[in-house]
């Protein structure tokens, strides 16, 4: 066919031309589209946890369904059973806290008693089982969740009264305080008041962004207090708290060690800065924590804690147990080999863990950082 041929036939038939190479254009845009959005849920599947859940975060909620994440909060036993501990909600990911919510974000809190089952089952009256449980709880233990003053959740019982309180509580209108691009936490305190420890008394949380914050995700989770577990009575262990089972050390952007132990220690948590990097809200949030310079590696960085559990008499034989937790995470740029040999404490590749003797002069502050 010749050129003028086919001018003339375009000229005709320009309209139909048209519609069929938008409809070539579109079929490529959505199926860019699809794959981003593919690649996108494999990424949320294949790293599991709050670290991957954008900027609104927690150190004990992640993303999914709640009975996804149900974590055990370790304590050690005393006789008044009043324990506490802090669930924190924040404007950053934590996989890499240089990226700051922009702006004020608006959420809602709800706190459900349930079951320490797997599938977190609610407390019900209705139930003749749960209903004497709750009816003794009423009388002489309680579990708060509180942020300030204004904001209280009770479960149980409190010095107002001793009636039928709901099951299920959530306060609205929350304000995770705009801190213009500087990291920003709300610290709920939840107390177990007369609760011993391993009870069947469990919380089930979700925060739940408002809909000026829609490009943020929900947050689930079932926290229990429980007693320490593999308590030495003669120093400190730093372990990774993930079960990496299934998918793999190659699968996770980033990693949770948990540090537990006993006696008044000076702990150093050492990292390969080439590979991987720590979030720095670990040191800005842990008083006794200092970060520095590896003293004879070029290119490692030190976090330095002065843990001091038995701080009162000094007492280095006491069982007063503590734990830290530290998140890692994998550089972009990193070009590491990621299992055991090179992530897994005390001496892997690019962690290392190691506890000293505070100085006998001293007692305390003194002891050089590596």
């Amino acid at each position: 066919m010749s050129v003028k041929k086919i001018k003339s036939l375009m000229k005709k038939h320009w309209i139909t031309i048209w519609l069929f190479a938008m409809c070539i254009l579109m079929t490529a845009v959505i199926a860019f589209a699809s794959y981003g959005e593919s690649d996108t849920m494999l990424k949320r599947v294949v790293a599991p946890s709050a670290d991957s859940g954008g900027l609104f975060s927690s150190n004990y909620l992640g993303l999914g369904e709640a009975t996804d994440n149900q974590k055990p909060v370790y304590r050690p036993s005393n006789a008044d059973n009043n324990y506490n501990y802090v669930l924190s909600l924040r404007n950053y990911n934590q996989t890499d806290p240089g990226t700051v919510y922009e702006g004020t974000i608006k959420y809602k809190l709800t706190a459900t008693l349930v079951h320490s089952d797997s599938s977190a089952t609610p407390y019900d009256y209705s139930k003749e089982a749960d209903k004497v449980v709750i009816d003794a709880m009423k009388k002489k233990q309680s579990i708060t969740v509180k942020l300030d003053d204004q904001h209280i959740i009770t479960f149980g019982w409190d010095d107002e009264s001793e009636t039928v309180f709901d099951l299920t509580q959530t306060i609205s209108d929350l304000t995770l305080s705009d801190t213009s691009s500087a990291l920003g936490s709300d610290n709920w305190v939840v107390n177990y008041n007369g609760i011993p420890l391993d009870s069947d008394f469990c919380i089930m949380f979700e925060a739940d962004p408002l809909d000026n914050n829609s490009d943020l995700y929900v947050l689930n989770g079932v926290i229990s207090l429980a007693s320490n577990p593999e308590v030495r009575t003669d120093g400190w262990t730093c372990k990774l708290s993930d079960d990496l089972s299934t998918y793999g050390y190659d699968a996770y952007d980033a990693f949770n060690y948990m540090i537990t132990g006993t006696g008044n220690k000076i702990l150093k948590f050492s990292y390969d800065a080439s590979k991987v990097k720590v979030n720095p809200s670990f040191c800005s949030f842990t008083a006794e924590a200092t970060e520095s310079d590896h003293s004879t590696k070029a290119g490692w960085k030190t976090i330095k804690i002065e843990a001091k559990p038995d701080a009162e008499d000094d007492d280095e034989d006491k069982t007063t147990a503590m734990r830290y937790d530290i998140q890692v995470y994998k550089l972009d740029a990193a070009d590491g080999t990621w299992d055991a040999s090179t992530l897994k404490p005390p001496t892997a590749a690019y962690i290392e863990f190691t506890e000293e003797n505070y100085p006998s002069s001293a007692g305390s502050n003194e002891g050089n950082g590596e």
